[in-house]
């Protein structure tokens, strides 16, 4: 064991190598320092000030090192910084990091621990409950609830937990803390509870599967043979031999109870280190958000070596030296050069493009011109459609599976089908009026369908739904009861408003997938079938990337990139391949040892005609689930960026974000943020359903018994 902790902690080392230079580029390559001064002191400063501010944070030194001066250089002060933990100052207010972690460390792990904990012992009771009576109506009744609790967003939660139990009944403190112990508790109950109704869904059904699928061996029909009662088998046999997946649960959670709890803190006013970060987004603070994000990456780099430390305490089969290589557990010899060689290249592509705003590529494109675009995206997806309905009339493999998950989730896909349909009234556009309401504006800005259909409906303020007045000042509408759902602050209709943020659901959702899918595959697959080196280097830039807590990689890359559409979806696509990679990698390791890969190697076949092939089309079932379940986590995280405010605009999360505040309004103001929330649950719940059927037609191990 000694001797592997050694070669862990060596990939270890590697790997923090790997994310302080990614974060180098991302904070320094891609963006000026320029850009920083002037996102934290403001557009209109001056030269002299923007240069005083650089020589005060030492962004006033050559990015690159030199023969004539290797250390006086920002790569090199950043990496000794960051290795010797001397954080530096923050960019917003010029005080020590190092201060402000130590104050906010303690606040979050007196939130995050009871929520640990609390959600851990009830997921895995309540998992074990289900299970237990797998096959009836209480677990066709448990795992419906636990699709219905993904589908609700934790900004929901939040909301109606300060709404109701704060605001309404009273029962706890709206936000605050505390750090007194008679008073602790009472400030930290709400959010306790929160974070874990938040992640009950996920983790009831996660424990629901692994215990359903170890129910099926072979020893516990032996132990039911020999009389043992249910429970007992339930207990003794199936928990402690599902103690694998759990503990590869539970220890990869424990370092982020370091980091905080970016949404609970910030909306219920804890001081720590989630709040931290959200502070550092408000701000454009480079220099905190950088810090929180390298602390992250330590901390995960640690869970991974204790994750695969107690392997070892749980089942003494396991043997940490005996990984193969290229394996999770023990690194293929190569991976020291494979991390150099792509450490080298990342500074090469740098220095010759580093300088380049990539942020500012994005946005160069002219606004005036987006129907283009988007009228093209929908005649491409009218296309691919005819041919994907054409080939899967042709599969009868694929055709079968499609109407069995027509069978089960009909009414699901009828919903999804006219979220589509409305998505795409709101991206056919073009320029000009409509007839008598044609005006000077209209005739060169372009609108779609849904802008064509609900023009002239706005109002001067506030509306409840179906009035017939203004909701303050009482003045008569200029569209009397026909505000379904009320409007705005600005007078907007809330209706028109929910439908418009389909459209950029459907679009971060599919758009960021088709994106991540592909990149994924292209590397898992090369990974998994070539081995060797570039198994290496593809693990290492996994890891490097997984090392990195998803959320705030996915804020610096955001603050990098700029606002916008196509931004968004970039930073969602990087931090989102990942994981659908080590699939691809572990599937591709196992096809290409089967016999009729070898048998197509023996007649003659290139290594490219066998992975698309035999490979790929093998791997098409994994692509369709993961599309599906992806998708929802995608529009989640938009609206996550969107209430921190760098999120797309017309979104249900900007809604959301713009509405929050509306609820402390007397009397209250409850239709805006009620109409996201509907239209945002409503999408994730059918998508959500849509894939839990996709994934029992098309993954056996997955099936529901009896049902």
């Amino acid at each position: 064991m000694f001797a592997y902790i050694v070669r862990k902690l060596g990939y270890g080392v590697a790997v923090v190598f790997g994310v302080l230079f990614l974060l180098y580029l991302l904070f320094f390559a891609v963006t000026e320092p320029d850009d920083i001064a002037r996102r934290a002191l403001g557009d209109k400063v001056s030269v002299e000030v923007i240069e005083q501010w650089k020589h005060t944070h030492g962004y006033d030194k050559p990015k690159w090192p030199s023969f004539e001066s290797p250390t006086d250089n920002m790569l090199y002060d950043h990496f000794h910084d960051m290795l010797t933990f001397d954080f530096g100052r923050s960019d917003a207010d010029n005080r020590p990091i190092v201060d402000r972690l130590k104050e906010g460390i303690g606040p979050s792990l007196t939130l995050t621990v009871p929520m640990f904990v609390i959600g851990l012992l009830l997921g895995i009771a309540l998992a074990l409950f289900v299970a237990f009576f797998r096959g009836t109506y209480i677990d066709i009744t448990g795992v419906f609830l636990c699709v219905l609790a993904m589908s609700i967003p934790i900004l929901l939660y939040i909301v109606g937990a300060q709404y109701l139990a704060a605001k309404v009944l009273r029962w706890f403190p709206f936000s605050g803390f505390d750090d007194s112990p008679e008073v602790i508790a009472r400030f930290l109950a709400m959010p306790v509870l929160v974070g874990v109704a938040s992640a009950f869904g996920s983790s009831v059904r996660f424990y629901r599967t692994v215990f359903v699928e170890e129910v099926n061996r072979d020893y516990v029909r032996t132990a039911r043979a020999k009389g043992a009662g249910e429970w007992r088998v339930m207990g003794r046999h199936v928990l402690r031999n599902s103690l694998i997946p759990i503990l590869t649960n539970v220890v990869m959670s424990i370092p982020f109870l370091f980091t905080g709890n970016l949404l609970l803190e910030a909306f219920f006013g804890i001081p720590g280190l989630g709040s931290v970060t959200f502070d550092a987004i408000q701000n454009n603070d480079f220099s905190m958000l950088r810090t929180m994000v390298y602390i992250g990456a330590l901390t995960f780099i640690g869970g991974q070596i204790l994750t695969d430390i107690s392997y070892t305490l749980v089942d003494p089969r396991i043997r940490l030296d005996s990984g193969g290589e290229g394996s999770a557990i023990n690194p293929g010899r190569n991976w020291v050069i494979a991390a150099a060689a792509l450490i080298l290249g990342m500074v090469f592509l740098a220095r010759s493009g580093g300088s380049m705003q990539l942020g500012q590529a994005l946005t160069r494109f002219n606004e005036d011109n987006w129907h283009y675009v988007s009228n093209s995206i929908v005649v491409a997806l009218g296309i691919g459609a005819y041919f994907v309905v054409r080939w899967l009339r042709r599969n009868d493999l694929w055709f079968e599976a499609f109407k069995q998950v027509w069978r089960r989730r009909r009414g699901s896909i009828c919903i999804l089908a006219a979220y589509v349909a409305v998505a795409l009234l709101d991206s056919i556009a073009w320029v000009g009026g409509t007839g008598d309401q044609a005006d000077a504006v209209a005739a060169y800005k372009p609108q779609s369908v849904l802008e064509r259909v609900f023009e002239g409906m706005d109002e001067k303020s506030y509306s409840a739904p179906l009035a017939t007045q203004e909701f303050y000042d009482h003045s008569d509408l200029r569209k009397p009861g026909a505000h379904v759902l009320g409007t705005d602050q600005l007078g907007r209709d809330v209706l028109y408003l929910a439908l418009k943020g389909a459209r950029v659901a459907l679009l971060i959702g599919g758009l960021t997938s088709l994106i991540a899918i592909p990149l994924a595959l292209l590397f898992g697959v090369a990974a998994g079938y070539f081995g060797r080196w570039v198994d290496d280097a593809v693990f290492f830039v996994m890891s490097t990337l997984a090392s990195i807590p998803g959320l705030l990689l996915l804020i610096a890359l955001i603050l990098v990139l700029g606002k916008g559409t196509w931004q968004v979806c970039l930073a969602l696509a990087v931090t989102s391949w990942v994981s659908f990679c080590r699939i691809a990698r572990g599937e591709t390791f196992k096809l290409k040892e089967l016999d009729y890969i070898h048998a197509a190697r023996l007649m003659g076949l290139s290594e490219g005609k066998i992975i698309m092939r035999h490979v790929l089309p093998n791997l098409v079932h994994l692509v369709v689930i993961t599309f599906v379940l992806m998708f929802s986590g995608l529009v989640i995280s938009e609206a996550i960026l969107s209430w921190l405010l760098i999120g797309v605009e017309g979104s249900w999360g900007q809604m959301i974000a713009q509405a929050k505040d509306e609820l402390a309004r007397e009397p209250i103001i409850w239709w805006n943020i009620s109409a996201a929330f509907v239209a945002m649950f409503g999408l994730l719940l059918v998508m959500n359903l849509i894939g839990d059927a996709i994934r029992d037609v098309l993954d056996p191990k997955t099936l529901k018994e009896q049902m």
